[in-house]
C-alpha cells in the first residue's frame, strides 16, 4: 500500500523542524532537533536560560530513545509550554496527538499553546474536538466558553459556561463566564447575580473582580466600579487546573518559569514555599527588581520583618517607581512599630519615620490607588495625627475603595475630634454604597438613637438583622433603643 504523502510543513524553525506524522519521515526522528532549541525564544522574546535549555535537550533525547512514544512526545510539548515555547510546544503536542488521537490532555495543552501563539482558529477547534468527545471535561468546558466569549459567539459561550456551573457549581468560572457573556449581551442586572455568585466563590479572585467591575460601571453605580477595577488592574483569568498541571510544574526552570511559580504559590498562600524560591533567584539575580520586591512580600507575611525591610529597600533602590514595593516597606516599618509596642510597651519614633517616608513614596507614585493612602493613613494615626489621616483616608473613598475598615477608621477619627455629624455622614456614606456592610450600620445606630431619629434607627437595625440574625448585638440594639422610649 502506498503511503499518504506527506503534507509541506509550515514552521518558523524552517529546516530544523522535522514535524511527525503518520507515514511522514523515520518514526524515530522527534519533532525537532538541538538546533532549533538554541534559535528558539521565551513568549517574551527572550533567549532561553541555558537551564531551560538543558531541560528541553533532556526532553528532547528522551523523544529520541522512546521513537513512536506519545507519552515522551507530550512530555516535550509540556516542557516547552513551560518555556513559552510556543511553535515548538504546538510541534510536539502535535506530534503526540499523532501517536495517540485520545489523548485529550494533550489536545487541552495544543489548544493552550495555540492560542498563546496567537492561532485562534485552530486553538477553538482543538477545544471543541475535546469538548465533543468528554463533554464533562470542566477545564476544556471553561476554555472553550472564554474562546467562543472572545469571538463574540455568545449563545455558544453561553451554553458551555451554563454547562460547566451545573456541572460543578462550586467553581466560581462557570457563574463568572455566564455573567460575562450576559455584560456583553447588556443584560446587567441579570449579569451582576452570576458576578455575585462568581464572587462569592473566587476567594478575591483580582479578574472576578474587574469583572464585577465592569458590571458595575454600565449599571451606572461609577464610585463602587471604582474600587473593583482599581484592584483588578492587569489581572488575568484564572483557568481551571486540569490533570497534566503536576507533570507540568516538573519542567519550571528558570527565572521566569520559577517566578511564576512562585508568584503562584504567593497567591496561593503558601509563603514559606514563595520565599524559598525566590531567595534562590535572589542570589542568581541580585539586581533584579520583581523577584526582590516579591522576595520582601513572601518575608513580610513569614514575619521576617528585617529581611523584608532588606529585600524591599534594596528593591526600591533599584526602581523607586515600584510603589508595592513602597507599600509592603511602609507596612514592614509599621508591624515593627506595633509588635515592639505590644511586646514591652516600648516604641520607636524613628521606626514611624521610616514608615511614613516609605508611605509618602508610595503615594507618590501610586496615588491613583486607595490602598497607597490608606497605608499612609494608617501611619498618621499611629503618630497621633488625626486631621492628616483623615485626609489620606477620605481620599482612598474618593477613589473607590472596597475597604468597610477605611469608612469605620475616619468615623472614629472624626468622632474622637468631637465631629459626630461628619462620623454619621461617613459611615451613611458606606451603608448606601455597600447593602452588604455590617459594621458601618452597627456603629451608626447609637448616632440615630442620640439624635432620637426613631425610624432612622428601626430601619438600620433590620437591615442589621436581615444580614446577621444570630449576632448577639441585634438584641443589644433593639434593647437600646427601647431603653431611650424610640
Amino acid at each position: 500500500m502506498t503511503p499518504p504523502p506527506c503534507a509541506p510543513i509550515a514552521a518558523p524553525l524552517a529546516a530544523a523542524l522535522l514535524l511527525l506524522a503518520p507515514g511522514c519521515g523515520p518514526a524515530a526522528e522527534p519533532p525537532f532537533d538541538s538546533s532549533a532549541l538554541a534559535r528558539a525564544s521565551n513568549g517574551a522574546g527572550d533567549a532561553l536560560d541555558s537551564a531551560v535549555v538543558t531541560m528541553l535537550e533532556q526532553r528532547l533525547q528522551a523523544v529520541r530513545d522512546q521513537p513512536g512514544s506519545a507519552a515522551a512526545l507530550r512530555s516535550l510539548g509540556l516542557a516547552c509550554e513551560t518555556s513559552g515555547s510556543w511553535d515548538l510546544a504546538v510541534l510536539a503536542l502535535e506530534a503526540a496527538l499523532a501517536e495517540d488521537a485520545a489523548d485529550q490532555g494533550a489536545r487541552l495543552h495544543l489548544a493552550i499553546c495555540l492560542h498563546e501563539a496567537g492561532r485562534y482558529d485552530e486553538e477553538l477547534a482543538a477545544l471543541g474536538t475535546i469538548t465533543e468527545a468528554e463533554p464533562e471535561n470542566l477545564p476544556a468546558l471553561y476554555r472553550h466558553g472564554v474562546a467562543l466569549l472572545d469571538r463574540g459567539r455568545f449563545d455558544e459561550a453561553l451554553r458551555s459556561f451554563q454547562t460547566l456551573a451545573a456541572l460543578q457549581p462550586d467553581l466560581h468560572q462557570g457563574h463568572l463566564g455566564v455573567g460575562q457573556v450576559l455584560l456583553e449581551q447588556e443584560q446587567a442586572e441579570e449579569a451582576l447575580e452570576h458576578l455575585d455568585r462568581a464572587r462569592a466563590r473566587a476567594g478575591g479572585d483580582r479578574f472576578v473582580e474587574f469583572a464585577m467591575g465592569q458590571c458595575l460601571a454600565d449599571l451606572g453605580r461609577e464610585q463602587e466600579a471604582a474600587a473593583f477595577l482599581a484592584r483588578g488592574t492587569d489581572a488575568k483569568r484564572t483557568h481551571i487546573a486540569d490533570p497534566l498541571n503536576a507533570e507540568l510544574a516538573q519542567y519550571v526552570v528558570g527565572r521566569t518559569g520559577l517566578l511564576q511559580r512562585a508568584l503562584r504559590l504567593h497567591q496561593g498562600g503558601d509563603f514559606a514555599s514563595a520565599r524559598r524560591i525566590l531567595a534562590g533567584l535572589a542570589e542568581d539575580y541580585p539586581e533584579d527588581t520583581t523577584i526582590l520586591a516579591n522576595l520582601g512580600s513572601a518575608e513580610r507575611e513569614l514575619q521576617q520583618s528585617e529581611a523584608a525591610i532588606v529585600s524591599l529597600t534594596r528593591a526600591v533602590e533599584l526602581d523607586p517607581t515600584l510603589y508595592a514595593a513602597w507599600f509592603n516597606l511602609a507596612s514592614t516599618h509599621m508591624d515593627v512599630f506595633i509588635r515592639a509596642r505590644s511586646d514591652s510597651g516600648q516604641t520607636s519614633g524613628e521606626r514611624l519615620t521610616l514608615a511614613l517616608a516609605a508611605a509618602d513614596r508610595a503615594v507618590e507614585h501610586g496615588g491613583h490607588l486607595a490602598e497607597m493612602h490608606e497605608v499612609r493613613a494608617k501611619v498618621h494615626t499611629l503618630m497621633n495625627e488625626g486631621e492628616r489621616a483623615i485626609t489620606d483616608y477620605q481620599q482612598a473613598i474618593a477613589l473607590g475603595t472596597d475597604n468597610q475598615e477605611t469608612y469605620l477608621a475616619v468615623a472614629r477619627l472624626q468622632f474622637l475630634r468631637g465631629d459626630r455629624e461628619g462620623a454619621f455622614l461617613t459611615l451613611g456614606q458606606g451603608a448606601d454604597l455597600h447593602p452588604d456592610w455590617v459594621e458601618v450600620r452597627v456603629q451608626a445606630l447609637p448616632i440615630l438613637v442620640d439624635r432620637r431619629d426613631s425610624l432612622g434607627a428601626r430601619r438600620l437595625l433590620e437591615e442589621v438583622e436581615a444580614l446577621v440574625p444570630n449576632d448577639r448585638r441585634v438584641e443589644a440594639m433593639r434593647q437600646l433603643i427601647a431603653d431611650q422610649g424610640l
